[in-house]
């Protein structure tokens, strides 16, 4: 049985919200005059160096914008930043099937946070989600403007501070088991969130383990 949890620490993408980013990519495969494909964009900007950059707020939406005009795009000279933007960033929906286990876990009494490996460009589409869920932005730690990333060291300690508690305190759940074991690597406790398809009274029977009724 788990110690007495205070915070729960909830992952975004892939676990309150959904998200796909081969759709910015083929809006972006458009406007390349089809020189590049949507899954070579995709190669290029995500699972490498460069996503990282994004995520710890190294390489700002600006920048990025600049770096796709110059390695991608011929006719992205036409386009503005604030389309790039919209293109980029509006990839994001919101998790149904999670809402009803969020209202258990505030209905417990337990203090709820958002973790999330978020991008400069990304964050304005992420905020508008969690705010519909009812979490306030400062209940919101995206890696951006952490300056660091999930699963680093750095990112949690700052999460750990958000959420006022001690590491054992908090119960962190998300979908990636390298994460969660890096969190419980601190002292915090964690949860994997295996199937975003789990029927919510199943996924409350793993919440009462920790004490969360």
């Amino acid at each position: 049985m788990a110690g007495r949890i205070k915070s729960a620490l909830i992952d975004f993408g892939g676990v309150l919200g959904d998200f796909n980013h081969m759709i910015a990519c083929q809006r972006l495969s458009a406007f390349s005059g089809n020189n590049y494909s949507a899954e070579q964009i995709y190669a290029k900007t995500f699972g490498n160096s460069l996503e990282i950059e994004r995520q710890r707020g190294e390489m700002g939406g600006r920048e990025f914008f600049n770096y796709c005009q110059k390695n991608f795009f011929l006719k992205f000279r036409l386009v503005s930043f604030d389309v790039f933007s919209v293109m980029w960033g509006e990839i994001f929906s919101r998790h149904g099937g999670m809402v009803v286990v969020l209202d258990k876990i505030r209905r417990s009494g337990l203090s709820t946070y958002i973790a999330s490996n978020s991008e400069e460009l990304h964050w304005p589409y992420v905020l508008k989600i969690v705010k519909d869920l009812g979490f306030d932005e400062d209940h919101v730690l995206p890696s951006y403007s952490a300056h660091a990333r999930k699963p680093e060291q750095k990112y949690y300690e700052q999460a750990i501070e958000l959420c006022r508690c001690k590491p054992e305190e908090i119960l962190y759940i998300d979908d990636n088991a390298e994460y969660v074991q890096a969190f419980r690597g601190l002292g915090g406790q964690g949860m994997v969130y295996t199937n975003k398809h789990l029927w919510a009274r199943d996924f409350s029977e793993k919440l009462a383990e920790y004490g969360v009724k």
